[in-house]
C-alpha cells in the first residue's frame, strides 16, 4: 500500500511539475474534477469549475476550437500541447498550453493539463487576429515561422498555403450567424492542424498559410475544409480546396528585411486569388518575389537611414487673399522612382515609421538652420501612429528641437490604418499641446473620414482632390461639400482643397466655403519653401 501511495504521489508531482491546472472531464465533456491554479489562470476557484462544460472555459470565438481539440483527443487518445486562451470573468484571457489524454473507449474520461503560457507573440500581433477565425494576420507569418523553428530546432520550416475557391461568394449567401460559424470552424481546423495549435495565419478572404502539425498530411486538411464548406453551402457542394507548400529557411528570417519581404510577398501572391495556385508556381513565384523584394527593401532602408532623399515644398494658398499659408513637405527619391510607389511600398513592408521619422529629422534640421518664410506640414502615416516606438522617438526629437513649433504642422495620411483611436488621439493632442497644428488628409476618400473627424480634435481638414472635383460638377455633392466646410468650421477646423488646377476650380472651391487651396494652379512643388510675390491689389487674388 505504501508503494502504491508513493507511486501516486510521484505521478501527481510529475503532473504539477508540467502543469498549473489539472482537469478531468466525463464522457459528456463536463468537468468532474479540477485542482491547481484555477484562481490565477481563470479567476475562480478550482472547486467552482466542477459541473461546468469544458468548452465554457474559453472565449466564444475559441469554443469551436476547444471542441475540436476534444474531438481529436477522442480519436487519438493523446494530444500534443495546444495553445489556447482561457476566458476570465473580467473579460480578459489567459493563454495556456493544453495537453491531455483519454483511454478506454466512448465512456472513458478526459484527463487534461493546462499550463500558463507567456504570450508567444507581441500585443500588436495578438490584436491582429481575425475576430471570426481567430487566425493570426499575414504580417505575423515571419514570427510564426521563427517561433516554430526555435521550438523544433529545424533549420527550415515547411509552409503550407491553402486556397478555398469561392469562399467569399459562399459567405455572402449565408446569414451573419452562419457565416461567423463557418469561419470559426475553418479557423478551428487550421489552428488544430498547425504546429502547437497557433501557427496558422489568414492571408486574404480565401487564402490561409500554416506550419502543419508533424505527421499531418495536407490532404486531411483539404478534406476537412471541404466537408465544412459542404455542410454550410445551401446546395451542399464543397468548395474546391487547393494547397501548396514552400520551404522557408529559418536563418533568413533572422534578417528583418527578409521577414518583411516574406510577409509582403505572401500577401501579394494571394492577390492572384488562386490563379495558377500550385506547388511549382508557389515556389517559383514566391522565391522570385522574395529575392526581388529583399533587394528593394535593402535599397529602401539604405535610402532612409542615410537620408539620401530630397524634400520639396508645395504651397497651400489662402483662397481669399491669395497668400501662401503653409507648404506641404513632399519627399523625392532616386531619379525615375515614383514617390507615391516608394511610400506605398514602405507602408506595405512595415517601413512607414522609419521613413516618416527620417523625413521629420530632415525637416527639423532644416528649420533649425534656416528661417522659414511660412509654416511647413509633414505627412505622418496612420501606420506610424500605430507604432509606439515611432511616437516615442518623434516626441523626443521634438523635445530637443530648437524650432518655432507654430511653423511645424503634421498631416495625417492613411488614417484608415489607425485602430486604437484613444492612443492616436492622445498622441495628436500631445503634439498640439506642444504648439503643432494637425491636419487630417484625404477627407471624403472613404467612409471612415467622419469617424476621424468626430474622434480627433484637429486644426485642418484636407478634402480629397477627386471628391472636390466631383462636387464642382454635381449639385448634390456641392451641397455635401458646403455642409462639410460648415461642420469643420463649427469644430474649429479649416478646410483645404486638393488638386486645384485651374482658376475656375479655385473660384468654385472658394464658393463652396473651402478656406485654402493646393494644386498646380497655385504652384508645383518647390526645392525650398520660398514665398512667391503677392498678387497685385484688385487682382481677385488669382
Amino acid at each position: 500500500m505504501a508503494e502504491i501511495r508513493a507511486d501516486r504521489d510521484r505521478f501527481v508531482a510529475f503532473a504539477f511539475a508540467a502543469a498549473d491546472l489539472l482537469i478531468e472531464l466525463d464522457a459528456n465533456r463536463r468537468i468532474v474534477f479540477a485542482t491547481g491554479a484555477a484562481q490565477t489562470l481563470i479567476g475562480v476557484a478550482a472547486s467552482a469549475l466542477v459541473g461546468r462544460p469544458f468548452v465554457g472555459l474559453f472565449p466564444p470565438a475559441d469554443q469551436s476550437f476547444a471542441a475540436r481539440v476534444l474531438d481529436g483527443l477522442a480519436q487519438t487518445e493523446r494530444i500534443e500541447p495546444i495553445v489556447i486562451p482561457l476566458a476570465r470573468p473580467d473579460g480578459g484571457a489567459t493563454r495556456v498550453s493544453l495537453g491531455g489524454c483519454r483511454f478506454g473507449g466512448a465512456t472513458s474520461h478526459y484527463y487534461l493539463s493546462l499550463s500558463h503560457l507567456v504570450a508567444p507573440f507581441s500585443a500588436e500581433i495578438e490584436e491582429g487576429r481575425d475576430p471570426q477565425t481567430r487566425l493570426l494576420d499575414a504580417e505575423a507569418l515571419p514570427d510564426v515561422l521563427k517561433r516554430v523553428s526555435q521550438a523544433t530546432g529545424d533549420a527550415s520550416v515547411s509552409l503550407t498555403m491553402l486556397h478555398l475557391e469561392g469562399l467569399s461568394a459562399l459567405q455572402q449567401r449565408l446569414s451573419e450567424e452562419r457565416r461567423n460559424e463557418l469561419m470559426g470552424e475553418i479557423g478551428a481546423v487550421l489552428r488544430l492542424s498547425s504546429s502547437g495549435g497557433d501557427a496558422a495565419t489568414q492571408i486574404s478572404d480565401s487564402e490561409f498559410a500554416l506550419v502543419q502539425r508533424p505527421g499531418l498530411d495536407s490532404g486531411a486538411i483539404e478534406a476537412e475544409l471541404a466537408s465544412i464548406t459542404a455542410a454550410a453551402s445551401p446546395n451542399r457542394r464543397p468548395l474546391s480546396v487547393r494547397s501548396a507548400q514552400v520551404v522557408v529557411e529559418a536563418a533568413d528570417l533572422a534578417d528583418k528585411n527578409a521577414a518583411q519581404a516574406l510577409a509582403y510577398c505572401v500577401k501579394k501572391f494571394s492577390e492572384s486569388d488562386g490563379r495558377d495556385f500550385s506547388l511549382a508556381s508557389l515556389e517559383d513565384a514566391l522565391a522570385g518575389m522574395v529575392d526581388e523584394t529583399l533587394d528593394r527593401v535593402a535599397q529602401m532602408r539604405t535610402t532612409v537611414s542615410s537620408g539620401d532623399f530630397s524634400l520639396v515644398f508645395q504651397p497651400i494658398v489662402d483662397l481669399e487673399s491669395g497668400e501662401v499659408h503653409h507648404f506641404e513637405v513632399l519627399s523625392r527619391f532616386a531619379p525615375g522612382e515614383s514617390p507615391y510607389e516608394f511610400i506605398v511600398f514602405s507602408e506595405e513592408v512595415g517601413m512607414a515609421a522609419e521613413l516618416d521619422l527620417a523625413v521629420c529629422e530632415k525637416v527639423v534640421r532644416l528649420m533649425a538652420s534656416t528661417p522659414m518664410a511660412a509654416p511647413v506640414a509633414i505627412n505622418l502615416s496612420g501606420k506610424s501612429m500605430a507604432n509606439q516606438a515611432f511616437m516615442t522617438r518623434l516626441i523626443r526629437l521634438l523635445a530637443d528641437a530648437q524650432i518655432n513649433r507654430s511653423k511645424l504642422l503634421f498631416e495625417i495620411t492613411e488614417s484608415g490604418a489607425i485602430d486604437d483611436f484613444d492612443q492616436a488621439d492622445a498622441f495628436l493632442q500631445h503634439l498640439r499641446g506642444l504648439g503643432h497644428r494637425i491636419c487630417l488628409d484625404d477627407f471624403g476618400a472613404g467612409f471612415g473620414a467622419y469617424t476621424y473627424l468626430r474622434r480627433f480634435a484637429i486644426d485642418f481638414v484636407k478634402l480629397d482632390g477627386l471628391f472636390l472635383k466631383d462636387g464642382m460638377n454635381n449639385m448634390r455633392d456641392q451641397s455635401l461639400l458646403r455642409s462639410i466646410a460648415a461642420v469643420c468650421a463649427e469644430l474649429g477646423a479649416q478646410t483645404i482643397g486638393e488638386m486645384i488646377e485651374t482658376r475656375e476650380e479655385a473660384y468654385a472651391a472658394a464658393g463652396l466655403g473651402v478656406d485654402f487651396g493646393q494644386g498646380y494652379f497655385f504652384g508645383r512643388p518647390l526645392t525650398s519653401p520660398t514665398l512667391p510675390p503677392l498678387p497685385p491689389p484688385g487682382s481677385a487674388a488669382f
